[in-house]
């Protein structure tokens, strides 16, 4: 692969040596985490962290860019590095080193963290999801995550990160994401059933902490789903493994 740039931002290639010791040390432990988890290029990770780091230093100031580097470790550390945080950051770099130009998502989330709109974490997944299934993605995922809590009794914020890890890793497997989304929110929609159940069983293991055994989970669903399976039978299937 050749030379890694900075696609159109001069400023983040100018300034990023202008981060903190500390910060580029995290960055630097955060990446090797990822790059073992995901299979990713930890140079390419790390340089997606810092150009984030910078763009949120530039708008919010330098204590903030720490604080969401720090956020981002703990997310990271908490997933074992193949969480929602990191395959986020893990897309951003994979469609950075394809050629893509990122500007506009890392802009995004040095806004959103600036305007307080999202945490480091949630500004990362929402825009690793937009990038996945398209731009109202993230709002379907909302609605459906609080009609299977409806539905279940299941926490809406642990179903929406599960259905959110699943977009994004059926985007990174070559699956449609948007297809995806749109299949469980029909399921959803049309009274749940085994569908619902099997989310709000998923999502019960992540605020469980069975962090591994949910990540495995989504692996498994997105491979399925990318090889043309159907994303609720596939859905179904891991949950009745779990449950068997």
């Amino acid at each position: 692969m050749g030379t890694l740039s900075f696609h159109g931002l001069p400023e983040v290639q100018a300034q990023a040596t202008a981060l903190n010791p500390a910060t580029t040390q995290i960055i630097n432990q955060i990446a090797s985490q990822i790059a073992g988890a995901q299979g990713a290029d930890s140079a390419q990770v790390s340089q997606v962290l810092q150009q984030i780091a910078v763009q949120i230093s530039q708008q919010s100031g330098p204590v903030a860019a720490i604080q969401s580097i720090s956020q981002i470790a703990s997310q990271v550390a908490i997933g074992g590095g193949a969480g929602p945080v990191s395959q986020a950051i893990t897309q951003i770099a994979q469609q950075q080193a394809s050629g893509q130009n990122v500007d506009q998502s890392i802009l995004q989330i040095g806004e959103q963290v600036a305007t307080g709109q999202e945490d480091i974490t949630q500004a990362l997944t929402q825009v690793a999801v937009q990038e996945a299934a398209g731009e109202n993605a993230d709002q379907q995922i909302t609605q459906v995550a609080q009609q299977v809590a409806e539905q279940t009794g299941s926490n809406p914020q642990a179903v929406e990160q599960v259905i959110q890890q699943i977009a994004i890793q059926v985007a990174g497997e070559g699956g449609d994401a948007n297809q995806a989304i749109t299949q469980i929110a029909q399921q959803t929609a049309s009274g749940g059933g085994d569908v619902s159940q099997s989310l709000a069983q998923i999502a019960q293991q992540t605020t469980s902490g069975d962090v591994g055994e949910v990540n495995q989970d989504i692996t498994q669903v997105a491979e399925q789903v990318a090889q043309g399976g159907n994303v609720s039978q596939s859905i179904v299937q891991v949950a009745e493994q779990n449950a068997g």
